[in-house]
């Protein structure tokens, strides 16, 4: 958990802009272009921004690095949907960016996105998040699926 999700989030992006660079042969025009990528990254924003300020407004940490730092268990907000908004409201930045730049890499690099936060954040945060809350964070895993 030493690579922040924004950073993994901006390799993504900066993958996908050299597939679309360097192989503009595979690529695509979406209809309504960067109109509607722009909506789609809309989306993940205001996903990214709503779990921030339910984090916020439950006066706890939002730095993934420092799980332990965690104040509270968060399940309200976009948190009744998905027990990682943040990761998701990225995927679907990373999505739509990829769409509006054209590329097929889109899905593959989308796809490794995921299962690097999966893999090297999630599962790792995860543990952490039973240790301090115990039930209720056993509770919620649950009721709540990972992504969606």
């Amino acid at each position: 958990m030493k690579i922040p999700p924004p950073v993994v989030l901006l390799v993504g992006a900066i993958l996908i802009y050299g597939a679309a660079r360097y192989f503009p042969g595979a690529g695509f025009r979406l209809p309504g272009g960067w109109w509607t990528a722009g909506a789609i990254m809309a989306v993940g924003l205001c996903i990214d921004l709503l779990s921030v300020m339910t984090f916020r407004r439950s006066r706890t940490t939002v730095n993934p690095i420092k799980v332990e730092q965690a104040s509270s268990l968060v399940t309200s907000g976009p948190f009744r949907f998905s027990r990682n908004p943040m990761y998701l409201g990225m995927a679907i930045l990373l999505t739509g960016f990829g769409l509006g730049m054209g590329t097929w890499a889109t899905p593959f690099i989308v796809g490794l996105f995921v299962w690097w936060i999966t893999v090297q954040q999630i599962a790792r945060e995860e543990p952490a998040m039973e240790a301090l809350f115990g039930d209720d964070f056993r509770a919620y895993r649950t009721k709540v699926r990972r992504w969606l």
